[in-house]
């Protein structure tokens, strides 16, 4: 039973969306098992306990000093929008950054994967910066729904990775990249 869970959540921090009618056959047909839990609480279920100034203190102490390495290096800035909102994603990120430029999303795991494997040939920094991508990355996906990476502009490039939290805030953090 515990791989099941596990995969599923796997699934869900990925953005993937498992086949509804087979979560319901595996968790329907043990529901004792399952303490009378549906399929949707097992792929929602996520530690969320961090919320305005909570959040806000784990996201700075998480982006302290972590920089993005591209063409150019950016520090990893925390955003947390003051009030829950009904604003899009795609507005809030087009009012931060002032831009009528397309805005591309893509899965959060596509901006952590580079940022958080640890290699062999790397030096006690770059194992430590792999850490602590780590940590911001665990802060994204179990502290906000919805979690995705937003890119902006072509050879500059603004990246967001953002969801919201409980309150309905937008939070998460903002670096940039030049990809010439």
């Amino acid at each position: 039973m515990r791989p099941i869970v596990i995969r599923l959540k796997g699934l869900k921090y990925n953005n993937l969306r498992p086949d509804q009618g087979l979560l319901n056959l595996i968790f329907g047909s043990k529901r004792s098992q399952n303490k009378g839990r549906s399929a949707e609480f097992f792929v929602s279920a996520r530690k969320k306990n961090l919320v305005g100034k909570g959040l806000r203190q784990a996201l700075d102490d998480a982006c302290r000093g972590l920089v993005y390495v591209s063409e150019t290096d950016s520090p990893i800035v925390p955003v947390l929008s003051a009030t829950p909102n009904d604003v899009t994603v795609e507005e809030f990120i087009k009012n931060a950054v002032r831009s009528n430029g397309p805005v591309e999303k893509r899965p959060t795991a596509a901006f952590f994967d580079r940022l958080t494997s640890e290699k062999a040939w790397q030096n006690e920094e770059e194992r430590s910066n792999a850490g602590r991508f780590s940590k911001l990355r665990a802060i994204v996906l179990d502290q906000l729904d919805g979690p995705a990476t937003y890119r902006i502009g072509r050879v500059q490039i603004d990246i967001f990775v953002l969801g919201r939290d409980e309150e309905g805030r937008i939070a998460g953090f903002r670096t940039r990249s030049v990809e010439t």
